[in-house]
């Protein structure tokens, strides 16, 4: 009688191990996923305090180009032609810096209490002024800092907001027709700027926003005396005595990151920010020299 054969024997897991595999599996793409989470949020908060930055350096790299461009005279030999560069510095908020000593005020009440603001006409490119108002070169650029609204805070009823750095920009035919052409037929700082301020536009002006969450805007002209560069004031009582031209100008800018400029709604908030304990450490300065050119253009 034939016996029969044992049964095959098949080797395998057991639901124990099984059980273990996949709790270490599990454990172990967890720690993955907390690590990947981790680096993805540090990465998106670096990113994010470093905006504000990036927008203060490309600022200065703008401002830097404008004032490089500078013009400052149709005859070289005829300073009476000397088209003004104005500096105000606004020192109270109720009644803003004047560029000249007859107080004609320029700036909006929006400007910031003791930061600098410049104005001054530029030789710029068409394609970096308006579409149709862009038939000449000589343009006025300006550059100041200002509180804008955002909307109204949840909290309390008071606008929420930062100060933001603005350029001014009145392109090449506005400039002759407002501007150039009333200058040379009666010399004057009265309505020479105009339509400065956060969304205004008048006689062909623009006001862009440069940068968000900046805190100073200061500039500072110099010029040689007996070969050393110091700080040319053309200033008395915060008002400009007329045009001057300094052979280089310092531009100062002072940036928070977004981690603070977020905690700050509110302009009171702005204004007291250098007063914070972790201020120096959430901000930054940004600071260049741009050499002014003089006599861009000689009398035909």
């Amino acid at each position: 009688m034939r016996s029969k054969p044992p049964h095959p024997t098949y080797k395998g897991f057991t639901l124990l191990e099984i059980l273990v595999t996949v709790a270490l599996f599990s454990l172990l793409a967890l720690m993955l996923f907390s690590i990947v989470q981790s680096a993805t949020v540090l990465w998106r908060e670096n990113e994010r305090r470093v905006d504000s930055y990036r927008e203060a350096r490309a600022a200065l790299n703008v401002i830097g180009s404008d004032l490089r461009n500078i013009f400052t005279r149709i005859d070289q030999f005829e300073i009476t032609n000397t088209l003004p560069m104005v500096l105000a510095i606004n020192s109270d908020t109720s009644k803003p810096g004047t560029p000249n000593a007859s107080s004609v005020e320029i700036l909006p009440p929006d400007i910031k209490a003791g930061t600098s603001s410049v104005f001054f006409f530029s030789s710029l490119p068409s394609k970096s002024q308006a579409d149709g108002e862009n038939l000449s070169d000589i343009c006025q650029v300006g550059y100041y800092l200002a509180f804008s609204n955002d909307g109204a805070s949840s909290s309390t009823a008071q606008p929420f907001g930062s100060y933001k750095l603005y350029r001014y920009l009145r392109s090449s035919t506005p400039t002759f027709v407002h501007a150039l052409r009333p200058w040379f037929e009666n010399p004057g700082f009265s309505n020479l700027f105009v339509g400065i301020g956060p969304g205004v536009s008048t006689n062909g002006s623009i006001n862009e926003e440069l940068a968000f969450y900046i805190t100073d805007f200061q500039v500072k002209p110099l010029s040689f005396e007996n070969s050393q560069l110091v700080e040319t004031d053309p200033r008395t009582d915060g008002r400009l005595q007329g045009s001057f031209e300094p052979d280089m100008v310092e531009i100062t800018i002072t940036a928070t990151n977004t981690d603070l400029g977020r905690r700050l709604q509110t302009r009171n908030e702005w204004n007291a920010a250098p007063t914070l304990e972790d201020y120096r450490q959430n901000s930054r300065i940004f600071s260049t020299r741009i050499p002014i050119q003089k006599n861009l253009r000689a009398a035909p």
